[in-house]
């Protein structure tokens, strides 16, 4: 009998999967062992999974074959989610819970409050009750003449927070000039906490607080502080697996630095007191030893110390100049080279700076982006973290505007930011909030990192609130 051959060929090029796919199906005779059309064939190799179509034409679809078929956003071979072509061979996209390369999805803000709250100071995240979920830890007061109390918002899993444990007040009268953070300063199971403040009833102290696993923290060391404002920050300066405390003096336009257990060494700052830039670290030449990165906005410099092993613990500053009026400074390797890199966001031009490490400590050449916010801003903070899981840190950064915050989003492309990430738009808080705190941590454990803003209100019937603004990514 004469054989009767069909070939059915579909060429389809397609942006998203980027290829082309040709499906060709083979001849049959009439009466052989072959499936003439009109049959229906069922299996697949490979973990594909196949759907049946009978009536003259090729099968409707096999996912994970390889090959793009009707019905199918994308086929790449494989049942495998998060490379850019998902396990049932849909494209990707935001809200289907999985975290593509590339991929930047953020939820609208959520607000978290702790009823009347008028002074967020922080937070950090910690995971304070050992579940495995990140909870915040902040230290908030009431009014100006409540108790001040530390406060862990606990994460229910989910990137939710709805208990509350609230500690014993800090003193029985409101606290003025209140600044803390977290560390492991005693190494003891469990967060501690390092809180500098002054109250109506007390002089200015440094305080610690011993972390324990009910989420209570528990007082066991006090200093007397010199004066007011005095910023802890708690970092492993010396190597060690303890924290040690960083202190920052802007009215005395100093710094003291201690080890863990010893008491801290005064160390000379930025020549500007009133425009004191927070300080970040990080290791640039791999001995071990965290530098202190600090800028100082009114010389437009950035000024990098090493630390010492022994008093006087940090070095001489190594100046770089850098835009009109720098300020918020973060470390990471922007460009993958293995070094670290420091980006500076500038309140003067706008601009964000990029200095690029070489392995030795030193910075190189400046580069300069700008940074999207309005004219009128006034840069807060900026944080450099991997917002779209594509393997390099992008920078986030929040500022202070006459009528809000504003937060903004610049994506990381070959160590140069210059891409607005459209998937978080350019938000502005209202309210005349005025940002304290950005955090990005992952949240909700689904592998993507979340935002957290703290602002307070400036103005108005609610002036003093504070809030939390929580982005899920990813939603």
């Amino acid at each position: 009998m004469m054989a009767r051959t069909w070939i059915w060929l579909t060429a389809m090029t397609l942006a998203a999967c980027g290829r082309t796919e040709l499906w060709v199906a083979p001849p049959a005779e009439d009466g052989g062992g072959g499936e003439a059309p009109g049959t229906t064939s069922v299996g697949g190799s490979g973990g594909a999974t196949t759907t049946t179509t009978t009536g003259g034409g090729p099968p409707d679809g096999v996912c994970g074959d390889g090959t793009l078929d009707p019905g199918e956003g994308c086929d790449d071979g494989n049942l495998v989610d998060a490379d850019g072509c998902e396990a049932d061979c849909t494209l990707p996209a935001c809200g289907n819970g999985i975290v593509d390369p590339g991929e930047l999805c953020f939820g609208s803000p959520y607000e978290v409050t702790q009823g009347p709250v008028l002074i967020f100071f922080g937070p950090r995240a910690i995971d304070c009750d050992a579940d495995g979920d990140l909870d915040l830890v902040s230290v908030v007061g009431t009014g100006l003449f409540e108790p001040t109390v530390i406060s862990v918002l606990i994460n229910d899993g989910q990137g939710a927070f709805g208990d509350v444990v609230v500690n014993s007040p800090l003193s029985p009268t409101h606290e003025f000039y209140a600044s803390f953070d977290v560390g492991e300063f005693d190494g003891s199971p469990g967060t501690d906490i390092a809180f500098a403040g002054q109250s109506q009833s007390s002089p200015h102290a440094l305080r610690l607080f011993q972390g324990r696993a009910d989420c209570r923290f528990t007082p066991y060391q006090t200093s007397a502080l010199s004066e007011p404002h005095v910023y802890p920050r708690a970092w492993p300066v010396d190597g060690d697996d303890l924290d040690d405390l960083v202190l920052l003096r802007p009215e005395s336009n100093s710094l003291g630095f201690g080890r863990s257990g010893d008491g801290y060494k005064v160390n000379p700052l930025s020549s500007d007191p009133q425009g004191l830039a927070p300080v970040t670290t990080g290791d640039l030449n791999g001995d071990g030893m965290l530098n202190l990165i600090q800028a100082d906005p009114a010389a437009g410099t950035l000024l990098v110390r090493r630390t010492l092993t022994s008093s006087p613990w940090l070095g001489a500053p190594t100046a770089y100049p850098v835009g009109t009026q720098p300020f918020a400074s973060a470390t990471a390797d922007v460009d993958l080279d293995g070094h670290l890199d420091v980006l500076v966001y500038d309140r003067g031009d706008d601009q964000l700076h990029r200095l690029l490490g070489d392995g030795s400590g030193s910075l190189g050449t400046v580069a300069s982006f700008q940074s999207g916010m309005p004219a009128n801003a006034r840069a807060i903070d900026l944080v450099l973290r991997d917002l779209d899981a594509d393997g390099d840190p992008d920078a986030l950064l929040t500022a202070d505007l006459p009528d809000g915050t504003a937060l903004r989003a610049r994506i990381n492309e070959a160590g140069a930011f210059t891409t607005s990430a459209a998937s978080l738009p350019d938000t502005v808080l209202t309210g005349e909030a005025t940002p304290t705190t950005l955090l990005v941590e992952d949240l909700d454990g689904n592998g993507a990192v979340d935002i957290v803003v703290a602002t307070y209100l400036k103005r108005g019937a609610f002036s003093g609130r504070a809030f939390l603004h929580v982005f899920l990514a990813n939603p």
